[in-house]
């Protein structure tokens, strides 16, 4: 299921949990809104809190926020026409007017404002579905790499995971448990790596052990941290940090066609094909594009058109929301935008 609410540093854009802007509570004191201007009004609300709460996501996908409001906008006209779908222009009004006092340590673990909850739709378990809106159990879900699901029971705390996206609106799928949890706050015990609310991390954790406290990301370039997170936090990844050695240093952004990078001490440029590269001792991250190492050159490839070829290897990437669907075991795909058009 796609979330029109959902925002998480280094997903891959596309959520399976709530926080789509359904609920009918509130916020547009009898006014009929259009689809246009709510989407736009969603559009524009959303992406100013990604600007507040994680403006590092905001640059790696977007590149700029009239970007960031045009993808917001194509993906909300298609959920508001969904079938069985309970979200209407009204209620993307109401979740547009309520994230103006939406708290970033929610906002980044898509734990939306009650506007924003997820009405039940009409489409009944197995039912094919691409947003959460559609279904009477208000979840869709949608396997790793794919843009269509099927309505299926909410995931609750304890339920089995892989990604973040398989657990409901404020629930993050933890690494050591592979359960749904909820994030604590600061200074609360945690147990997983991702069990703090936003802006928080689970420092002192020992893998399959527990034993973990959350404390407060490091938020300055130069900032004492451990990339472990082991006896101090690490660096705030929203922020565009991350820890060299013992120091927050900041992401350095490359066009699309630049050098991301290069040869490293056996690490060589983007090992494994990800987004992010270290060169010469900076993290350098693609400026609304996607890191390709091809041979040991690597640059930031400029994402493909939505409905155009794509690989999830060699590139080209798709710009978020959009994923490379592929057809089978390969991975080589066509970059598809979330919609239930395409979903039977």
């Amino acid at each position: 299921m796609v979330a029109l609410g959902a925002c998480s540093s280094g997903t891959n854009g596309s959520g399976t949990s709530g926080g789509t802007g359904s609920s009918t509570s509130g916020g547009t004191s009898g006014v009929m809104y259009t689809e246009a201007q709510a989407c736009a009004d969603e559009g524009a609300a959303y992406c100013a809190l990604l600007s507040q709460c994680d403006p590092a996501k905001l640059t790696f996908d977007f590149g700029s926020t009239a970007e960031c409001v045009a993808r917001r906008v194509a993906l909300c006209a298609s959920a508001v026409s969904a079938l069985g779908s309970s979200r209407t222009p009204n209620s993307v009004e109401a979740c547009a007017k309520a994230r103006a006092n939406e708290p970033c340590s929610s906002f980044l673990i898509n734990n939306p404002p009650a506007a924003c909850a997820v009405d039940a739709g009409t489409q009944t378990g197995g039912a094919a579905c691409a947003f959460a809106d559609q279904c009477l159990s208000t979840f869709c879900s949608i396997p790793a790499g794919h843009v269509c699901g099927t309505c299926a029971p909410a995931p609750k705390v304890g339920s089995a995971c892989s990604v973040d996206h398989d657990c409901g609106p404020g629930l993050v799928c933890g690494p050591i448990s592979e359960t749904c949890v909820l994030p604590v706050a600061n200074a609360a015990a945690c147990s997983e790596p991702n069990g703090c609310v936003g802006g928080y991390d689970c420092v002192g954790i020992v893998r399959d052990a527990g034993g973990g406290n959350c404390a407060p990301y490091q938020t300055t370039v130069g900032g004492v941290c451990d990339y472990r997170s082991a006896t101090a936090s690490t660096c705030d990844p929203t922020q565009g940090l991350f820890c060299l050695r013992t120091s927050c240093v900041a992401h350095v952004y490359a066009d699309a066609g630049a050098t991301c990078g290069l040869p490293d001490g056996g690490n060589r440029g983007c090992a494994g094909g990800g987004n992010n590269c270290i060169l010469s001792g900076q993290q350098v991250d693609c400026h609304a594009s996607r890191c390709v190492d091809k041979a040991g050159v690597a640059t930031c490839k400029p994402f493909a058109a939505d409905g155009t070829a794509c690989d999830t290897l060699l590139g080209p990437a798709c710009e978020p929301p959009a994923l490379c669907v592929t057809s089978d075991a390969g991975t080589a795909g066509v970059c598809s935008l979330p919609g239930a058009t395409a979903c039977h």
